[in-house]
């Protein structure tokens, strides 16, 4: 749709920007568009009431940012996302309220993506936190609580890369309470199993295994998932019934109470 209103002769540019995975690049091209600059890393110039082409383009700035990170170019992807989070603001300005909150959601979200790929870069994981807090409170407004709760799994994700353990768990336990009256899913018995992992990297050992029991349920109420799903699920729990064999005699090497884990 954006493609069709370029020049041909900018048209073969874009493309051949593309194949090389220079996005960047590709987005400025967009200056040239027929109805008016639609370079939204640029929105100062942009042209004025095209909504619909202007998500348009978001959305290409989100799938070139997961092409970067499964083609290994994470630093472009961390650039391309940082521009747009920091001058969406304007680039949004003509889109409906509701429809703005929808793409701010995701573009924040997206970033917090980005994050857990990328926690070498250390200027945007110190971002991360405010990733999801926008995120988060935008899809709360929307009462998009599946996306919500996915939003927290990332979150939590993120901190667990970073060492910040405790929190990790208790963005996972959000997860959780919204899920907790709604339908068995395979989110709810994902959510089970990365607490399983928080709670067993903090040496609780009996929280870890009450977790994994909880989502061996759900699975049997369940048509069962694809065969990668149930491998992650079944390690999971393969680990941490070994950790709780071990765990007394690990105890008893450390010299250590149960108490002291408490």
């Amino acid at each position: 749709k954006v493609l069709q209103l370029l020049p041909q002769r900018v048209l073969t540019q874009y493309v051949e920007f593309e194949k090389q995975g220079q996005y960047a690049a590709c987005i400025k091209l967009l200056e040239s568009a027929t109805p008016g600059s639609l370079n939204v890393l640029s929105p100062a110039t942009m042209v004025n009431g095209k909504p619909l082409l202007v998500e348009t383009v978001l959305q290409l700035i989100v799938g070139y940012s997961g092409l970067c990170l499964k083609n290994k170019q994470g630093p472009v992807a961390v650039k391309l996302i940082t521009q747009v989070i920091d001058c969406m603001s304007l680039a949004l300005k003509d889109l409906h309220p509701g429809h703005r909150t929808v793409l701010e959601a995701y573009l924040y979200d997206t970033a917090l993506s980005v994050c857990y790929y990328m926690p070498q870069d250390i200027s945007l994981s110190e971002r991360a936190e405010s990733f999801f807090q926008q995120a988060s409170e935008r899809y709360q407004r929307l009462g998009h609580w599946n996306r919500y709760c996915k939003c927290c799994l990332r979150a939590a994700a993120v901190l667990y890369s970073q060492g910040s353990l405790s929190e990790a768990e208790y963005y996972t336990q959000q997860a959780l309470k919204k899920l907790a009256d709604a339908p068995v899913s395979s989110l709810l018995a994902v959510t089970y199993q990365n607490l399983a992992v928080h709670t067993l990297a903090q040496s609780r050992i009996a929280d870890s295994v009450a977790h994994v029991r909880s989502y061996v349920t759900l699975l049997r109420q369940m048509p069962k998932l694809g065969n990668a799903w149930m491998q992650q699920f079944d390690n999971t729990q393969w680990l941490v019934l070994k950790a709780q064999e071990l765990w007394p005699a690990y105890q008893q090497q450390m010299g250590m109470r149960d108490s002291q884990v408490l």
